[in-house]
């Protein structure tokens, strides 16, 4: 094969892997709309019928012609549940192609289990994540944890997923659960994201990320209590990080200013809607000047803000029972 040829050869297999990509993405893309609209609650043989009829619209009238590493990718897009409660009963094609690990690589927990189990029975919820977990083949790169997994389940996990990129936590999580947890990150040298839902036992995970993940550049703390403590454990243990998100999240001008100080590396930092500090106030736009991506709007300072809080959240939330919270982290400063 000449030379000329063999060029023409790999910009044709270029295009085609470039038109199957879009096409594939186009496919993901309506699958995911027809999902959120409820689909995954359907029999398996309607949503055989929706996606049959996606396929014709793209021009695939053979269910046959579907390659089975855009099914993949599909099933990728789906989510967990539908993996678990509808994605493999469809037919035998959706169900070999549900065994992929790929299609298992981000492990996104709900914060009760039990809504993923409704097609369940007689399986314990430790039986449930082990069965999952071991569906992705140790390739999982991304999990979302809840107070729903017992410590047994929280060890498996830390075992089986030495590839994880991305953890989640959701807020509450028991104490020694939260002990559990940060045992097992020296197990994830690879995670480059935390994302602490409520600052979710950011005093015990923190300093494990630390030192024992040198990839680390994510980290993301929603709806926290951001005092002078939690802000010197990000300055101290993460001093280089490179994204930092604190959306919603109680801490005053001073506390964010330590922060903006010590952590000099910031690429990116999100403290929108937070209560604490006024969002035009000029002395933290010119500190946080050199943060490509720095994003403060919608937030105020404590006299603009209409709720006493406590750790962070409105006092009259609380009076009405809608909100959790850890109680011992309230009086952090008194003793």
């Amino acid at each position: 094969m000449s030379g000329y040829t063999r060029c023409y050869s790999n910009i044709r297999k270029r295009l085609l892997a470039e038109c199957y990509r879009r096409k594939c993405e186009k496919l993901c893309l309506q699958f995911q709309e027809v999902l959120l609209a409820g689909i995954d609650r359907l029999p398996p043989k309607k949503i055989y019928r929706e996606f049959k009829k996606m396929l014709l619209a793209l021009g695939r009238p053979k269910w046959e012609e579907l390659d089975r590493d855009c099914l993949v990718i599909v099933l990728q897009k789906a989510g967990l549940k539908s993996l678990v409660s509808s994605a493999p009963y469809v037919c035998k094609t959706w169900h070999e192609a549900s065994l992929d690990p790929k299609c298992w690589e981000d492990l996104a927990f709900p914060e009760h289990i039990d809504l993923m189990m409704e097609r369940l029975a007689g399986i314990s919820r430790t039986a449930f994540m082990r069965a999952i977990v071991d569906h992705s083949g140790g390739h999982a790169t991304s999990i979302m944890l809840s107070n729903d997994f017992s410590i047994e389940a929280l060890e498996y996990v830390g075992n089986q997923c030495p590839a994880l990129k991305s953890l989640a936590l959701h807020h509450p999580m028991a104490h020694q659960k939260a002990v559990v947890i940060s045992n097992q990150i020296s197990k994830w040298g690879n995670l480059e994201t935390a994302t602490l839902m409520r600052g979710c036992h950011m005093k015990k995970i923190v300093p494990q990320i630390s030192l024992h993940c040198k990839n680390f550049t994510d980290l993301r703390a929603p709806q926290s209590y951001i005092g002078e403590d939690e802000a010197s454990l990000i300055v101290t243990h993460l001093p280089k990080i490179k994204h930092l998100s604190l959306k919603g999240s109680t801490i005053d001008r001073e506390t964010l200013v330590m922060i903006i100080l010590g952590c000099k590396e910031l690429a990116s930092s999100d403290a929108r809607d937070c209560t604490g500090f006024k969002a035009d106030e000029a002395g933290i736009l010119r500190l946080a000047s050199h943060i490509p991506a720095s994003k403060c709007e919608g937030s105020r300072d404590f006299k603009n803000y209409r709720h006493r809080l406590v750790n962070g959240v409105p006092q009259q939330e609380l009076e009405e029972g809608h909100i959790d919270i850890e109680w011992d982290c309230l009086f952090h400063n008194f003793g």
